[in-house]
């Protein structure tokens, strides 16, 4: 992967949270694009990322340009059917398949980047707040997160908000979101 000198999605989000500022869509929805082409790529190989999270995006210096890194525990699926077992990742981004101890597809890396999504529209704040871990999983497992903030349109609500479907079979593929 190529030197992104302007860091990564979580240190900008971080930022943009203490002066209390928004993204503007455009932006949000040109990164998007973006890491919905990384993950149709990775999963055309066969590959679930298994750690989708602000960390793990990294930026051009004109922050035009983002990356998705760190596949240190990404699996490769051996057919298109299968299905991963191991629970890994970051707690924030699980689906709630994983939640659940389920097994789970790429569908997984669909709800991880949804939750990035709706992170960027609330300025930095986590799409499922919660003071434990136990709280998490309990508002994870009842799809109990964040609304979009009213100054982004009902087409981009509703493109996290099919990110974001609780049955992973309902969730569509980063193929069909782009």
């Amino acid at each position: 992967m190529s030197h992104c000198e302007g860091g990564d999605l979580a240190s900008l989000m971080r930022s943009v949270n203490a002066r209390g500022e928004a993204l503007p869509e455009e932006v949000v929805m040109r990164w998007v694009v973006q890491l919905l082409l990384a993950l149709q790529h990775v999963h055309a190989l066969g590959i679930i990322h298994r750690d989708v999270k602000p960390a793990n995006v990294f930026l051009s210096r004109n922050l035009k340009v983002v990356k998705l890194g760190d596949f240190g525990v990404a699996k490769r699926l051996s057919h298109v059917n299968d299905l991963a077992n191991t629970v890994v990742g970051t707690p924030l981004y699980m689906s709630p398949e994983l939640c659940a101890g389920k097994p789970y597809t790429y569908a997984a890396d669909v709800w991880a980047l949804g939750c990035v999504v709706l992170e960027l529209a609330l300025g930095g704040k986590k799409a499922f707040e919660s003071r434990g871990y136990g709280e998490l999983l309990v508002k994870i497992s009842r799809n109990d997160y964040a609304p979009v903030p009213s100054r982004y349109s009902r087409p981009f609500a509703a493109l996290v908000g099919s990110m974001l479907a609780p049955d992973p079979r309902e969730r569509p593929a980063a193929e069909a979101l782009l």
